[in-house]
Protein backbone atom coordinates (compact mmCIF):
# COMPACT_ATOMS: atom_id res chain seq x y z
CA UNK A 1 0.00 0.00 0.00
CA UNK A 2 1.26 3.60 -0.56
CA UNK A 3 0.58 6.68 0.96
CA UNK A 4 2.64 9.92 0.27
CA UNK A 5 6.21 8.78 -0.16
CA UNK A 6 5.87 5.80 2.16
CA UNK A 7 5.27 1.80 1.07
CA UNK A 8 3.71 -0.68 3.04
CA UNK A 9 3.90 -4.31 1.76
CA UNK A 10 2.49 -6.82 4.48
CA UNK A 11 3.21 -10.73 4.19
CA UNK A 12 1.91 -14.20 5.25
CA UNK A 13 5.06 -14.46 7.32
CA UNK A 14 3.49 -11.99 9.77
CA UNK A 15 5.66 -9.20 9.00
CA UNK A 16 5.05 -5.66 7.14
CA UNK A 17 8.14 -4.45 5.27
CA UNK A 18 8.03 -0.46 4.79
CA UNK A 19 9.74 1.50 1.98
CA UNK A 20 10.73 5.19 1.09
CA UNK A 21 9.98 6.28 -1.99
CA UNK A 22 11.69 8.67 -3.75
CA UNK A 23 12.99 10.37 -7.48
CA UNK A 24 15.81 8.04 -7.37
CA UNK A 25 14.13 4.63 -6.12
CA UNK A 26 12.48 2.94 -3.71
CA UNK A 27 14.58 1.95 -0.51
CA UNK A 28 13.78 -0.43 2.43
CA UNK A 29 13.07 1.51 5.78
CA UNK A 30 12.37 -1.21 8.38
CA UNK A 31 10.53 -4.82 8.85
CA UNK A 32 7.12 -4.42 11.81
CA UNK A 33 6.77 -7.63 13.56
CA UNK A 34 4.07 -8.42 15.87
CA UNK A 35 1.15 -10.46 14.33
CA UNK A 36 0.47 -13.57 15.66
CA UNK A 37 -1.25 -15.16 12.51
CA UNK A 38 -0.42 -14.52 8.66
CA UNK A 39 -1.86 -10.59 7.35
CA UNK A 40 -4.99 -10.83 5.74
CA UNK A 41 -5.22 -7.56 4.64
CA UNK A 42 -3.56 -3.90 5.67
CA UNK A 43 -4.38 0.09 4.87
CA UNK A 44 -1.86 2.96 4.94
CA UNK A 45 -3.68 6.26 7.05
CA UNK A 46 -0.38 8.69 6.60
CA UNK A 47 3.23 8.56 6.03
CA UNK A 48 4.09 7.16 9.73
CA UNK A 49 0.79 5.26 10.13
CA UNK A 50 -0.46 1.79 8.77
CA UNK A 51 -3.37 -0.43 10.08
CA UNK A 52 -3.46 -4.31 9.60
CA UNK A 53 -5.61 -7.55 10.68
CA UNK A 54 -4.82 -10.96 10.76
CA UNK A 55 -7.81 -13.57 12.18
CA UNK A 56 -7.80 -12.35 15.44
CA UNK A 57 -6.06 -8.36 16.06
CA UNK A 58 -6.25 -5.24 14.29
CA UNK A 59 -2.98 -3.63 14.77
CA UNK A 60 -2.68 0.05 14.17
CA UNK A 61 1.12 0.76 13.61
CA UNK A 62 3.19 4.30 14.24
CA UNK A 63 6.23 3.56 12.31
CA UNK A 64 7.77 6.28 13.45
CA UNK A 65 7.80 5.14 16.93
CA UNK A 66 8.61 1.90 16.12
CA UNK A 67 5.10 0.48 18.38
CA UNK A 68 1.80 -0.86 17.35
CA UNK A 69 -1.65 -0.79 19.51
CA UNK A 70 -3.57 -4.27 19.58
CA UNK A 71 -7.31 -3.96 19.13
CA UNK A 72 -9.79 -7.23 19.24
CA UNK A 73 -13.21 -8.06 18.88
CA UNK A 74 -14.77 -8.08 22.31
CA UNK A 75 -16.67 -11.56 23.10
CA UNK A 76 -20.11 -11.85 23.87
CA UNK A 77 -20.32 -12.86 27.60
CA UNK A 78 -22.94 -15.31 26.82
CA UNK A 79 -20.69 -17.25 24.25
CA UNK A 80 -18.92 -20.08 25.50
CA UNK A 81 -16.45 -20.58 22.36
CA UNK A 82 -12.74 -19.63 22.41
CA UNK A 83 -13.49 -19.11 19.07
CA UNK A 84 -12.98 -15.56 17.40
CA UNK A 85 -14.55 -14.07 14.57
CA UNK A 86 -12.04 -13.84 11.94
CA UNK A 87 -11.37 -9.86 10.72
CA UNK A 88 -11.42 -10.15 6.54
CA UNK A 89 -10.51 -6.46 5.48
CA UNK A 90 -9.29 -3.08 6.93
CA UNK A 91 -9.32 0.50 5.94
CA UNK A 92 -8.71 4.07 7.48
CA UNK A 93 -10.93 6.38 8.17
CA UNK A 94 -8.50 8.99 9.21
CA UNK A 95 -5.08 9.01 11.16
CA UNK A 96 -5.96 7.63 14.53
CA UNK A 97 -9.19 5.72 13.34
CA UNK A 98 -10.35 2.58 11.22
CA UNK A 99 -13.02 0.08 10.65
CA UNK A 100 -12.67 -3.59 10.25
CA UNK A 101 -14.94 -6.23 8.83
CA UNK A 102 -15.12 -9.74 9.47
CA UNK A 103 -16.67 -12.94 8.10
CA UNK A 104 -19.44 -12.69 10.07
CA UNK A 105 -20.33 -9.81 8.32
CA UNK A 106 -19.96 -6.90 10.85
CA UNK A 107 -18.41 -4.23 10.63
CA UNK A 108 -16.67 -2.10 13.91
CA UNK A 109 -15.52 1.10 14.20
CA UNK A 110 -12.11 1.81 16.29
CA UNK A 111 -10.56 4.85 17.72
CA UNK A 112 -6.72 4.47 18.67
CA UNK A 113 -7.19 6.15 22.12
CA UNK A 114 -10.11 3.08 22.77
CA UNK A 115 -9.39 -0.44 23.21
CA UNK A 116 -13.15 -1.71 22.29
CA UNK A 117 -14.88 -0.85 19.37
CA UNK A 118 -17.00 2.29 19.50
CA UNK A 119 -19.33 1.29 17.64
CA UNK A 120 -20.70 -2.30 15.33
CA UNK A 121 -22.66 -2.52 12.61
CA UNK A 122 -24.45 -6.06 11.03
CA UNK A 123 -24.10 -5.52 7.57
CA UNK A 124 -24.72 -9.14 6.07
CA UNK A 125 -24.77 -12.82 7.44
CA UNK A 126 -21.65 -13.15 5.03
CA UNK A 127 -17.94 -12.51 4.40
CA UNK A 128 -17.02 -8.48 3.17
CA UNK A 129 -14.44 -9.09 1.04
CA UNK A 130 -14.13 -5.36 0.11
CA UNK A 131 -13.63 -1.85 2.02
CA UNK A 132 -13.03 1.36 1.18
CA UNK A 133 -12.93 4.59 2.73
CA UNK A 134 -14.18 8.07 0.98
CA UNK A 135 -14.74 11.21 2.23
CA UNK A 136 -15.63 10.04 6.30
CA UNK A 137 -17.73 7.46 4.54
CA UNK A 138 -17.07 3.83 4.14
CA UNK A 139 -18.03 1.59 1.33
CA UNK A 140 -18.79 -1.77 1.87
CA UNK A 141 -19.19 -4.90 -0.31
CA UNK A 142 -19.24 -8.90 -0.54
CA UNK A 143 -19.59 -11.94 -2.65
CA UNK A 144 -23.27 -11.79 -2.07
CA UNK A 145 -23.46 -9.10 -4.41
CA UNK A 146 -24.37 -5.89 -2.02
CA UNK A 147 -22.60 -2.73 -1.79
CA UNK A 148 -23.76 -0.75 1.36
CA UNK A 149 -22.05 2.94 2.37
CA UNK A 150 -22.18 4.40 5.53
CA UNK A 151 -21.42 7.58 6.90
CA UNK A 152 -18.45 7.75 10.00
CA UNK A 153 -19.22 10.00 12.50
Amino acid sequence: YVHGHKLYSASQDRSIMCYEISEDGCYYVDTLFGHEFPIRYMHGLSEDRCVSVDEQTARLWKTDQDSHLIFRIPRPQEVESKEREPFTVVVGTSSKNFVAATEKGRLFLFRSDRKKPTDVVQVTNGTIDAIQSYERSVIVAGRHGFIHVYKCG
